[in-house]
């Protein structure tokens, strides 16, 4: 291969803890100039028992026992079974992986449950492939004092950006966010914020709606078949975060189990079933996304195209809904920017693990609300062959740092 082209494999863990996802990537160039392709990607569904519980239960985490270490395992293993054909996987070619694993709801999840999940996924991925791996990518933004809930919008950028088009990106995962990239821009011109809630809502509210019967909405089936209540969405739209610029952060508890619990309380004094209160919220959902848009972005251009990302994609009402505030601009599918949507989080996982490497910091401090720049994850080396090549790969590309700090 040539001296900046290097394969590197993305791993992504979606916020219902129902998948695993991967995308081998090659890179060519370094850095913010490092053009992204998508070679294979594969999408791996976990076994229901991996919660560690046969009831739908927000507050389950995969089991860290030999069981649930060997499912994890298995799954690494089927991974890179389907990412075999066509041209074939070589691990030994892959220079390191970048995991990200989408978070839930800190209201919902505890931190300390959510970061011990983190790091015994990312030792487990690094034991069984040989390859170094850089996960926990958020954490070091949180530490600079950012939100972490963008980190995703220095990949998204590399990945979705185009000389000639306006682009927006939509991720409708737990939170939904938006990253909007003007033509030809630099990444200093990027915005990005967190618009409100997402589908973790919707699926909390079917959960104890139905008194842990069902966990989620598929489709948004019983969405559709209730009935909009405006004065339900008008007090939700009085939430003060709505009004907030970017840089914004969701508060731990402004979504989690006291929101839900008020919600359903107010659908109570109006009457209203379960369908009515799912149809509603997901008419505030997708309010909430296109007011960001509306508010904080600049006017459309006609180049402008809107791609979606993440779980809420599944969502045909949710869809449906953010449709209608986009009359001339139809939504695409992430696919139609070049990524599969079954791959976009394991795409900006290797992304952001390929920034690291590089030297280049991966979170966007004007988008996140941190101190600065910093090279994001935490580090587990791979068997010693890999490590050596990670850490010569590391030491070419800051070779220069040092040179200018000493002309300095």
């Amino acid at each position: 291969m040539p001296a900046f082209v290097r394969d590197l494999l993305g791993l992504a863990v979606g916020s219902r803890r129902d998948a695993l996802e991967a995308a081998v990537l090659r890179l060519d160039g370094i850095g913010l100039g490092a053009a992204v392709q998508v070679l294979q990607h594969a999408r791996v569904r976990l076994p229901g028992e991996f919660l560690g519980s046969s009831q739908p239960d927000s507050q389950s985490e995969p089991r860290g026992d030999s069981a649930g270490l060997a499912i994890w395992r298995d799954a690494i293993r089927e991974t890179i079974r389907q990412l075999g054909p066509g041209e074939s996987l070589n691990l030994q070619r892959c220079l390191a992986i970048g995991l990200l694993i989408s978070p839930r709801s800190a209201a919902i999840l505890t931190t300390t449950r959510s970061d011990a999940f983190a790091n015994l996924l990312a030792d487990v991925v690094a034991d069984q492939t040989g390859l170094t791996t850089i996960a926990d990518f958020s954490l070091r933004d949180q530490v600079a004092g950012g939100s972490g809930q963008l980190i995703e919008a220095a990949a998204d950028y590399l990945t979705y950006r185009h000389s000639l088009e306006e682009r927006i990106l939509i991720r409708l995962g737990p939170l939904s966010s938006i990253v909007w990239i003007p033509p030809g821009g630099k990444i200093t011109e990027v915005i990005g914020l967190t618009a409100g809630p997402g589908h973790e809502l919707l699926d909390e509210i079917v959960r104890l709606g139905t008194r842990g019967r069902e966990s989620a909405d598929p489709g948004g089936r019983k969405a559709v078949q209730g009935r909009f209540l405006a004065e339900l969405q008008s007090r939700w739209l009085e939430l003060p975060f709505l009004g907030c610029p970017p840089p914004r952060r969701v508060p731990a508890s402004l979504f989690g189990p006291g929101f839900i619990a008020c919600c359903f309380e107010q659908a109570r004094e109006l009457g209203a079933t379960l369908s009515d209160l799912l149809c509603t919220m997901t008419h505030f959902i997708a309010g909430c996304v296109a007011d960001a848009i509306y508010r904080w972005l600049p006017p459309a251009q006609k180049s402008r195209r809107i791609f979606l990302a993440g779980d809420g994609c599944r969502n045909g009402f949710l869809w449906k809904r953010l449709s209608t505030y986009f009359p001339e601009h139809p939504l695409e599918l992430v696919d139609a920017g070049g990524v599969p949507h079954q791959a976009s989080l394991a795409t900006a996982a290797g992304i952001l693990a390929m920034l690291t490497l590089d030297g280049v910091s991966g979170n966007l401090p004007l988008l996140t609300g941190a101190s600065g720049g910093r090279l994001v994850g935490r580090i587990i080396p791979g068997e010693l062959r890999n490590w050596a090549a990670c850490a010569q790969w590391m030491a070419r590309q800051t070779a220069d740092y040092f040179a200018l700090t000493r002309a300095a």
